[in-house]
């Protein structure tokens, strides 16, 4: 099955199985929106994902999601694929600086540390959209981690707060770690050691 037969949740939920290797059910699943049993059910009808005993790729599940990102890559220059990863690397770095500062600040009960770390997401954010604003025109499927992202971090400012770490919601961490996953498939990178 051609990743162009496909619809948009179907090719998203495809990508988060991929992801995640194998999952039990759509709970496992963080960050889908929208109707699970019927994405499931276009995709194994296609042959793309196996149900039993758990939701895996299968090997043209794997092929499909690797002609999506065949397509957008014929969409960029490497000029635009180097000035992205760039860009994305000093945000990418940020995040995980922030994520670890949260942690430690819930920790200790660090209401300051909390608050600073709150604040400097709120700065981060602001970057972080615009990077994927630069590109979306090239990019569009990307704004889907905007939208995702913005949604997390509105939650976070309300006082959510597991919104901003946590990994089993769709938090500012989780969705920022899909978005250098995806990235990193699109460009054909490896991630890079911690």
């Amino acid at each position: 099955m051609d990743a162009q037969e496909l619809s948009p949740g179907a090719l998203r939920l495809l990508r988060l199985v991929t992801f995640a290797g194998a999952v039990r059910d759509a709970q496992e699943l963080v960050g889908f929106q929208g109707d699970f049993a019927s994405s499931i059910a276009v995709l194994q009808v296609g042959g793309l994902v196996e149900t039993d005993p758990v939701i895996a790729p299968t090997d043209a599940g794997i092929e499909t999601l690797e002609s999506w990102y065949a397509a957008d890559r014929r969409h960029l220059r490497e000029e635009d694929k180097s000035r992205f990863l760039g860009r994305f690397q000093p945000l990418d770095r940020e995040v995980k600086r922030l994520a670890s500062l949260w942690q430690e600040a819930v920790s200790r009960d660090d209401w300051d540390k909390r608050l600073q770390a709150v604040e400097e997401l709120s700065a981060l954010h602001a970057k972080a959209v615009a990077l994927i604003a630069e590109f979306a025109p090239v990019l569009p499927r990307f704004v889907e981690f905007s939208q995702r992202l913005a949604l997390a971090h509105e939650k976070v400012l309300d006082g959510e707060t597991e919104f901003f770490v946590a990994v089993r919601c769709d938090s500012y961490h989780t969705i920022w770690f899909q978005f250098h996953e995806d990235l990193l498939r699109l460009l054909q990178r490896e991630r890079e050691p911690e």
